[in-house]
């Protein structure tokens, strides 16, 4: 079975904003949203924030993270590669 492919993230700031000032002319959600091919939910949620907060652009994250999780610190990373090494020169 393939995987599903998503547009997840693949609009941009200035589309959420062009999209926000859409809404605020009085374009529905629905229409704003696909209008500015921007996912309707997301553009739901921001427009609340919007609403809440005023100018929340700066503020916002959409789609992915751009920054890696980190599972270990420099350290541990630094120790687990001293040990892998040994390890391997010893097998």
């Amino acid at each position: 079975m393939p995987r599903r492919k998503t547009a997840r993230g693949t609009f941009t700031k200035d589309a959420m904003e062009m999209a926000v000032a859409a809404n605020l002319e009085g374009r529905s959600l629905r229409k704003a949203a696909s209008d500015f091919g921007v996912n309707y939910k997301t553009f739901q949620r921001y427009v609340k924030l919007h609403q809440k907060d005023g100018n929340t652009i700066e503020k916002a994250t959409f789609g992915y993270s751009t920054q890696k999780k980190r599972i270990f610190s420099d350290e541990q990373e630094q120790a687990l590669l001293d040990y892998i090494i040994e390890a391997s020169s010893i097998y």
